[in-house]
């Protein structure tokens, strides 16, 4: 986890980290009150006010990382260290958690697996909502089991503080208001405390209503921002609706998203670790069976598998796309997993006992490469872009930027306003405050050609016709100022000024 600490935002994955860094250190930036503690993207430095809020995602998490800056300092090592923290705290969660419900070498096992996985030894490293929410989520379920135990006040106080934090971190912790809930009517004979229990269920749709509010006192136009991403992530949008809110398009089959989700978790899971969990599956639905006393227990398990399994079939559109939102069912796997391993070594045949150590040096050597593969996919023009307007551009001047899609990882680098023809539109529409500059990506035109190729993708499509009427824009007003490696810089004119 951490290898390359330091490592700029370039990677597969670096648009989620790029993008969480970036909200964070708006906080510190611009401070809270300027902020309202919500997630902005953008702030109009004119008004003092907030420009831009990502209304996608709870505003939690940031602010913790936002914590984390101001004591070590806005880098990409302090933000990939805090999550590194964050996931052992999971790996702790989930082993105290499996010791209460079976035994200490299947928690050993089972915080192994979870630990060991590409989705954990690479995911933990992405700065994203994910790691974060799973942790609360197994925090959550193992305060449930600590309250059902003892059924003190106490106890009950600390779980409905656990998953507050979760509903503030990410939507996925929202599933436990109906989970636990349900594993209480259904598996507990003893009735004490049931009245609590409600509170579980209103706890989703307090939060829910509280963080709609603070949004639309921060941006009036929230709602429409919350109503279009969950309609988004649902598939409930059209091909033109879908361009037009989010420009870009998922389109595929239930098929498609079966294989995409096949997929993910042969290089997020392994294939090793999927066919200890279909053996573990057998062993646990061999004791549900055979033991109709310990359901209530063995419930737990499906209990962790059950806010990923509810968001798959919800929110289909975001686990299709996101390949590492696969990680929300590591712990459930990881559980079971343990369990089908831990079977085939206690049935003390040489066969089994050499299956189960061929599965852990099979999950062992292909976890190491899929986190080698994932470390070594890097994309590196956004880091390159950023860097050189910092460089070659005065402080705070706003930029445009053409022939390079939507990337927070250039205003990290950058550390200034900067505009994308894909975000923001048509470049004479951005023109409200002048002299700005204009940064044109030298290398685009050969990339461009070969993307207007694949007509089936109208998101590509359309980002080619507006960068090409971006860039014969410049050449008609702009007047070129510079160049940098790899960047033409020019000045557009005030409006009415002639060229």
């Amino acid at each position: 986890m951490s290898y390359r600490l330091d490592d700029p935002w370039m990677g597969k994955h670096a648009y989620a980290s790029a993008q969480t860094a970036r909200i964070a250190r708006h906080h510190l930036e611009d401070c809270l009150g300027v902020t309202r503690l919500a997630s902005v993207l953008r702030v109009d430095r004119q008004s003092g006010r907030p420009g831009v809020v990502y209304a996608h995602r709870p505003p939690g998490f940031p602010l913790v990382l936002a914590g984390a800056f101001y004591v070590f300092g806005a880098r990409e090592s302090v933000a990939r260290a805090t999550m590194i923290f964050v996931a052992l705290l999971s790996v702790i969660c989930l082993d105290r958690l499996v010791l209460r419900l079976f035994d200490r070498p299947t928690a050993w096992l089972a915080s192994m697996l979870l630990a060991l996985a590409p989705a954990m030894l690479y995911g933990g490293r992405i700065v994203s909502l994910t790691h974060p929410v799973l942790l609360w989520i197994l925090a959550s379920v193992l305060g449930y089991m600590r309250w059902l135990n003892s059924r003190r006040g106490l106890d009950f106080a600390l779980l409905v503080t656990v998953m507050s934090a979760g509903m503030l971190t990410n939507w996925q912790a929202y599933y436990l208001s109906a989970i636990l809930p349900a594993h209480f009517l259904l598996f507990e004979r003893s009735r004490r405390g049931s009245g609590r229990v409600l509170i579980l269920g209103l706890l989703a749709p307090l939060w829910f209503a509280l963080l709609v509010g603070h949004l639309l006192l921060v941006s009036p136009t929230a709602w429409n921002e919350i109503t279009g991403v969950f309609r988004f992530r649902a598939g409930l949008m059209s091909v033109d609706e879908q361009l037009a809110f989010y420009d870009a398009v998922a389109e595929y089959s239930f098929g498609g998203l079966l294989l995409a989700l096949a997929k993910h978790a042969f290089r997020w899971l392994t294939l090793p670790l999927i066919i200890a969990t279909l053996a573990g599956a057998g062993v646990w639905l061999r004791r549900w069976k055979q033991a109709p006393a310990d359901r209530g227990r063995l419930a737990i398990v499906g209990m962790l598998l059950a806010p990923a399994a509810l968001h798959t079939m919800l929110f289909h559109n975001t686990m299709y796309v996101h390949d590492y939102l696969i990680v929300l069912f590591l712990p459930g796997i990881a559980v079971l997993g343990a369990l089908g391993l831990m079977w085939l070594w206690r049935r003390h045949t040489l066969g089994t006992r050499a299956l189960s150590a061929v599965l852990m040096l099979a999950f062992a050597a292909q976890s190491s490469a899929e986190t080698y593969r994932f470390h070594m996919l890097e994309f590196p023009e956004p880091v390159v872009v950023g860097m050189e307007l910092a460089k070659a551009l005065p402080a705070n001047n706003p930029v445009v930027v053409i022939g390079l899609p939507y990337h927070p990882a250039v205003e990290w680098y950058a550390r200034r306003e900067v505009n994308f023809v894909d975000r923001d539109g048509p470049l004479e529409t951005q023109r409200g405050r002048q002299p700005r500059s204009v940064a044109v990506v030298k290398w685009p035109r050969e990339w461009l050609q070969g993307l207007r190729k694949d007509r089936s993708d109208r998101a590509a499509e359309r980002f080619v016709e507006r960068t090409q009427a971006a860039m014969r824009y410049v050449a008609k007003h702009g007047r070129r100022c510079g160049e940098t490696r790899n960047l033409w810089l020019y000045t557009l004119p005030p409006p009415g000024e002639k060229q």
